[in-house]
């Protein structure tokens, strides 16, 4: 019932303003990225300690590569990147922590 409470509230913004590949693939990444915090709640029974907005733009980021052969012009579009670094900068704190706590580990 979430998913598609989600999905009605976000796909208003596709009904009532023009929305391409781009759009759509921006509003997908955000109806998960809303979905999955509630649905590991769920099924743990714990709030999630993730950040929705860091899975919103990973999301987008693979739909984009996925997309990317067979869209190109609208992938690499200025919407597009509108969009994508609009989510990058709201992600910048997850992503900062995340780089900050990553271990890379040298191979001998």
């Amino acid at each position: 019932l979430y998913i598609g409470l989600q999905m009605s509230r976000t796909i208003g913004y596709a009904i009532f303003f023009y929305t391409n590949l781009a759009g759509i693939l921006l509003l997908t990444a955000l109806i998960v990225g809303r979905w999955l915090p509630y649905f590991s709640y769920r099924q743990s029974g714990q709030a999630w300690s993730g950040s929705h907005r860091l899975v919103t733009f990973v999301i987008v980021s693979i739909l984009a590569v996925v997309t990317l052969p067979a869209h190109a012009p609208t992938i690499l579009s200025l919407q597009f990147a509108a969009g994508l670094l609009y989510l990058g900068a709201r992600a910048h704190k997850p992503i900062r922590q995340l780089v900050k706590e990553a271990r890379f580990y040298r191979t001998a």
